[in-house]
């Protein structure tokens, strides 16, 4: 291979000479590049300049490829020509890219606590973000259900809050949900997985940000702390038992979260809570050191459901401080506290939105803070709370659930996997059509059989709902889709949940469509239906196929293929689906064999037939049935 380069590009060469190696392997397809036969050996180009923040240009004339930009933009060059050479083998286009992101903030959150998903499965993810030029990997590793990460100094949080078997007094585990089973499992990352995990990551050019959720949703966290707490007070260590315990064994608070849990928020009115946070974040930061300096650090904040009412320690706080008068104060001060230790670590806070807000009513907190918004977009919650929350200069990231939260259903059917508290389905078209641009575009349904009446598009407002002041727009940091995995138990099931809709939320995170600015609902819609149809063929033709040519880890991609839809047309049987270029199949006897359908087909000798799709590698979608009158 030929190649130019400065010393500072060496290892971006190397990086891109092994890509190319790999790639070409995978695909059997001839050697781009043949030294021994110039004039006609390609030239590869790395030119170091700056054209902004993640920006590149990429250039294909003839022999000579020129892959120009920093860092991040080299890379993203380079992901860019691997994906022409995945789509055109050795025979590339003439082509001139110039290309950069809309928002820096282009992220994906994967939810391990409810159900745990493996490193394989893990490491298997990153590589799609990376194709799709996603770089912030949440990693929501703590919540009521498990602990997922190894701290070393804290061993019961893996060895009791990663571990589910039959004990009703949780002292050894904690009890199966969520469909686990019966039989004992301790699932969780150990110190080497997650530096693995970093590594992979940091190659990829993707930031790793953890998640504790505190104070709410940290009940393993708290069952374990509560057996190093007994453990080591039958040892006669009271002062070392005291020291991470989090909670008030005095308090007769009677609360209940959003998930049935009465004992799930640690006490936030006791040294020892910030003692244990301190600690956590001591360890996270050594764990992150010599591989990926941790930056960012989500610590959660939300759904905190009356609780500390009834604490002695609680009531004492707020007795002898006088900042405080009242119990409603606590989330705002507890949140107060730990960003003084993120500070400390020179980290920036990341949190859910509800820590931010109360009584309708931005809190004032100390510190450079970000908030991921996630509610609904048709009440203030949404639209309002994101625009609310950038006009008080937080930093701002848009998770809006009826687009972004991938636990919902892919279809409208009872047999798809998923939940639907937000919205009774989010295909990858709703995917494709969220539009962070003005968030009160996304209203576009009815709520409770009542019609949600039109934006005013010039004011960006809606109803008595705050609009997006000039100044606060670059507090909006971009968008990250999610994965809760509630019903994801399996990996299998979580790829199942991801692909593809995660490729309709890069597209969103790093291009802002033509569309999005057109102020008219109607021609808006139109213009975005014009653009899913281009994006769709994309996805059946062009990307789904590159994803079937994917086996690392241990196995291929399990992304969801789509359903048929089948009519009798004129006599004749035509099918179609959700991503042209995906091949359908067809069968008349009940199932027992299958032809491929290329065109219109007359069907005889039976008023039924089962449709289905198939991928390249022979896995296939769910059948329907088409019923001839």
């Amino acid at each position: 291979m030929g190649d130019s380069y400065s010393p500072q590009n060496k290892q971006q060469a190397q990086s891109l000479q092994q890509a190319l190696k790999d790639q070409l392997l995978k695909n059997q397809i001839p050697t781009l590049v043949n030294v021994s036969k110039a004039p006609n050996t390609k030239v590869i180009h790395l030119v170091n300049q700056d054209l902004g923040k993640e920006a590149y240009k990429l250039d294909i004339e003839d022999n000579n490829i020129t892959l120009t930009g920093e860092n991040t933009g080299l890379f993203y060059a380079q992901t860019s020509l691997i994906s022409l050479i995945n789509q055109h083998g050795n025979t590339l286009p003439n082509v001139k890219i110039q290309d950069q992101p809309r928002k820096h903030y282009r992220g994906f959150m994967l939810d391990v606590a409810r159900n745990f998903h493996s490193k394989e499965a893990v490491l298997r993810l990153l590589d799609q973000m990376a194709a799709y030029k996603m770089n912030v990997f949440h990693f929501h590793l703590s919540d009521d259900e498990n602990w997922r990460l190894e701290i070393p100094s804290l061993p019961e949080l893996t060895e009791i809050g990663a571990t589910r078997c039959h004990d009703i007094s949780e002292t050894k585990c904690l009890m199966p949900m969520l469909g686990s089973g019966p039989e004992i499992k301790t699932q969780f990352y150990t110190v080497e997985d997650y530096k693995e995990i970093l590594q992979y990551a940091q190659n990829r050019h993707i930031q790793i940000m953890p998640e504790f959720d505190v104070p709410g949703h940290s009940r393993a966290a708290m069952i374990a702390m509560e057996s190093r707490y007994n453990r080591l007070k039958a040892k006669g260590k009271n002062k070392e038992a005291e020291q991470f315990r989090l909670i008030d064994p005095l308090d007769q608070t009677k609360y209940q979260s959003v998930q049935h849990y009465p004992d799930n928020a640690i006490n936030v009115c006791i040294p020892s809570t910030y003692n244990f946070m301190e600690e956590l974040v001591t360890q996270v930061e050594t764990l992150h050191k010599g591989i990926q300096p941790l930056k960012d650090i989500h610590l959660g904040g939300d759904e905190i459901a009356g609780a500390w009412v009834d604490s002695p320690a609680c009531k004492t706080l707020i007795a002898n401080t006088p900042e405080l008068n009242n119990i409603n104060q606590l989330g705002e001060y507890f949140f107060n506290c730990v960003n003084g230790i993120a500070t400390e670590h020179n980290l920036d806070m990341h949190g859910w939105g509800d820590a931010f807000i109360h009584d309708n009513q931005t809190i004032k907190m100390k510190g450079k803070l970000t908030a991921q918004v996630w509610n609904t977009v048709w009440e203030w919650q949404s639209g309002g709370r994101a625009n609310m929350l950038a006009n008080a200069n937080y930093d701002v990231v848009l998770s809006n659930a009826p687009f972004l939260y991938f636990d919902h259903p892919q279809a409208p059917d009872p047999q798809e996997r998923g939940y639907y508290w937000s919205t009774r389905y989010t295909n990858t078209e709703k995917v494709f059509g969220f539009s962070p641009a003005n968030i009160y575009n996304n209203i576009d349904i009815y709520q409770s059989g009542k019609k949600i009446p039109d934006v005013d598009v010039k004011n960006g407002t809606l109803g008595n709902l705050p609009s997006l002041k000039a100044n606060a727009k670059d507090h909006i940091l971009g968008i990250e889709a999610a994965l809760w995995s509630e019903t994801a138990r399996t990996d299998d099931q979580m790829e199942y949940m991801i692909y593809p809709r995660i490729i309709a939320a890069a597209e969103r995170a790093w291009y802002e469509a033509n569309w999005e600015k057109i102020a008219d609902k109607n021609l808006r819609n139109q213009a975005k239906h014009q653009g899913w149809v281009e994006f769709a063929n994309r996805i059946g033709q062009k990307e789904l196929p590159k994803m079937d040519k994917y086996h690392d880890h241990g196995k291929d991609i399990q992304y969801r293929l789509p359903m048929v839809g089948a009519k009798i047309v004129d006599g004749k049987m035509v099918a179609n689906t959700a991503y042209p270029g995906v091949n359908i199949q067809y069968s008349t006897n009940g199932g027992k064999s299958w032809s491929n359908y290329t065109a219109p087909v007359k069907i005889t000798g039976t008023n039924t037939v089962q449709l289905r799709t198939i991928s390249k590698a022979q896995r296939v979608g769910r059948e329907t049935t088409l019923t001839i009158a």
